[in-house]
């Protein structure tokens, strides 16, 4: 009964398919035979060291990334919607297991590089209540007929159907822009040579191909006693598995050594290509995986930048699209937005942060608060940290130009055009005096107060002087001297 049950879910699975081929048949049972004579598929392909470095790493960064819904403020500008039902599922608990939000992506991505789809079905049990669940990608396909997504159960081979508003789906590589193909099903061929490769030095280490010498025996020798002789000796002198065994020589026979070079044969070079090649079908740049050959350090920074962009930034973009379409409505998608942050991987290295940053405050582009949240450091006290700070022989046009009323009295307006200076010079110059007077208002206050601090500590000591020492007529006197 298993077996007919096996083979209904097969061809329940391949309905999703335009048309039905052994190539695809063989897919879904495990993978056909490639021209290297060996079975490649889904499973097995993360054995290869080179595509479970390359999923690992694609799979771990955009894991690791800083993600979070945005709304767009009226005024301008955003902030995180952390009121949103998805908030906390997207950055913490994507579900009400133990998955987190790092191991719920980590997935995922891993599915849809392998198998060719990212399934993620959204329960929504009331609007403020919804769960993002992962789904097997081999169990689960869209129904194009029905127009529907289609999971099965697997206990017991139960169909459940989705809708398209509760799954999120992200094809890998598509033809049709419905269902995707994983690397592994263009790969294959590629695969399956690197596959033999390893399987060849596995062999070539294995199998004793350099005997550590020859012991001949005159005349002939029997069988048993041969082989008997021969495993005791090899039992006492051997090196690591089969490798420098002896070798028994009867009947006057003679060896002819024909070593195989694994270089001549360009084994290790082979091996070397099949990294190249698996960071060519996985779009990563051969130094990520540790391919350093080529490599040097003027360019290893520029090709970092590079990952991010050709690489990272393709993937990030098409699932913040699909997680916009499937987590919020009409009304909400035109305000709310999700977003991974790709800025802290394109971070330099100390010294190019700190010029960049010190650009961005001398043209009051990014004040200290903004730097410190870059860097993860907390916020400056008291808020003086939002000052923004630009020289003073730059001003802004707008404060040239500002409709609003000047901030000066008239006579100093008066003293002014006396001097000769045009209209245009009055507002810049008034303009000029405003912005100084904003961006150092937090630091006068400061100064304000530590000078009222102290005056008023000198009067209370000298209170207490004068008074219980001296008299009225000394206090009066100090006051005099000090303050008029």
């Amino acid at each position: 009964m298993k077996i007919i049950n096996r083979l209904s879910a097969a061809v329940k699975a391949l309905r999703g398919f335009e048309d039905y081929d052994d190539q695809k048949w063989l897919d879904y049972t495990g993978g056909g035979i490639t021209k290297a004579g060996i079975r490649i598929n889904e499973v097995n392909s993360l054995s290869i060291s080179a595509i479970y470095s390359a999923i690992n790493i694609i799979a771990g960064t955009i894991a690791s990334i800083p993600k979070a819904i945005y709304r767009e403020l009226k005024s301008g500008g955003k902030e995180k919607a952390r009121d949103h039902p998805l908030y906390d599922r997207l950055h913490n608990k994507p579900n009400n297991s133990n998955l987190t939000s790092w191991q719920w992506i980590f997935t995922q991505l891993v599915h849809k590089y392998i198998w060719g789809n990212w399934y993620t079905q959204i329960d929504t049990k009331s609007y403020r209540d919804r769960e993002l669940i992962p789904l097997l990608p081999d169990r689960t396909w869209f129904d194009k007929d029905k127009d529907r997504y289609v999971t099965r159960n697997k206990k017991d081979g139960r169909e459940i159907y989705i809708t398209k508003e509760e799954m999120l789906h992200i094809p890998h590589f598509s033809l049709d822009g419905i269902s995707g193909k994983g690397v592994i099903h263009y790969a294959r061929e590629s695969l399956g040579i690197s596959k033999a490769l390893d399987i060849f030095a596995g062999s070539f280490f294995g199998s004793g191909i350099h005997p550590g010498g020859f012991v001949e025996v005159p005349g002939e020798l029997k069988k048993e006693p041969r082989d008997e002789l021969q495993k005791d000796f090899n039992k006492k002198y051997r090196g690591l598995g089969k490798l420098y065994s002896a070798i028994f020589l009867t009947g006057g026979a003679k060896w002819k050594k024909e070593e195989i070079d694994p270089e001549k044969a360009q084994a290790l070079e082979s091996r070397q290509f099949s990294v190249i090649e698996v960071s060519r079908w996985m779009n990563l740049p051969p130094h990520i995986m540790r391919e350093l050959s080529r490599a040097t350090y003027s360019n290893i920074e520029q090709q970092g930048i590079e990952l991010v962009i050709y690489s990272f930034l393709p993937l990030t973009t098409q699932i913040e699209q699909a997680m916009n379409i499937v987590f919020f409505d009409n009304e909400e998608r035109k305000d709310h937005y999700v977003k991974f942050e790709l800025k802290g991987l394109l971070r330099g290295d100390i010294k190019a942060r700190t010029e960049f940053y010190k650009a961005m405050l001398d043209r009051g582009v990014y004040n200290a608060d903004q730097v410190l949240d870059l860097e993860d450091e907390n916020p400056q006290p008291d808020g003086l940290g939002k000052i923004y700070h630009v020289p003073l022989n730059m001003i802004n046009k707008e404060l040239i130009v500002s409709p609003q009323p000047l901030t000066i009295n008239e006579n100093k307006s008066n003293s002014i055009a006396k001097r000769g200076l045009s209209p245009t010079a009055q507002k810049r110059s008034a303009a000029l005096r405003r912005k100084i007077t904003i961006s150092y208002k937090g630091q006068f206050d400061e100064y304000g107060k530590k000078i009222v601090k102290k005056e008023v500590d000198a009067i209370r000591g000298a209170i207490e002087e004068m008074l219980s020492q001296k008299g009225i007529v000394e206090f009066n006197n100090w006051l005099k001297i000090s303050f008029c």
